[in-house]
C-alpha cells in the first residue's frame, strides 16, 4: 500500500492510520530489543531460556535478567557464542556484549 500522507480534506485509510502508529511506537532500540525476544528461546534453549530473560538493549549492550547466581556463572563462559547467535538469528548486530543479573524473568 502507498504510505502517503493524506492531503488536508482528504480521508486516510484506517490500515495506514494503524501501521504508522506500530512502526512509531516499535522502532530504535525497543524494536531491537523486542527482535531479540523473538529469537531468544531458539538462540538458548527452553531450559535456558525459562531462567533469563533480555532486559534492556543500550548502545550494544544487553542486559539480561537470570532467575540465580548460579545462572549468570554458567552463562558467563557462553557469553561469546550467545551473542554470536543472537546477532545471527537477527541478521545483523545488535549485541556486542552482555551483562547477566540476577532479576525478575518475564514469562
Amino acid at each position: 500500500m502507498d504510505q502517503k500522507k493524506a492531503r488536508a480534506g482528504e480521508f486516510e485509510h484506517i490500515s495506514d492510520i494503524l501501521r504508522n502508529l506500530i512502526d512509531s511506537l516499535v522502532s530504535g532500540p525497543r524494536a531491537d530489543l523486542i527482535s531479540i525476544e523473538q529469537v531468544w528461546n531458539g538462540v538458548l534453549g527452553e531450559e535456558t531460556a525459562m531462567n533469563t530473560s533480555p532486559e534492556s538493549l543500550k548502545q550494544g549492550l544487553l542486559v539480561v535478567n537470570v532467575s540465580a547466581s548460579a545462572w549468570i556463572q554458567h552463562l558467563r563462559f557462553l557469553k561469546q557464542n550467545i551473542i554470536d547467535d543472537i546477532n545471527r538469528a537477527v541478521g545483523k548486530t545488535l549485541v556486542k556484549d552482555i551483562k547477566f543479573k540476577v532479576g525478575a524473568i518475564d514469562p
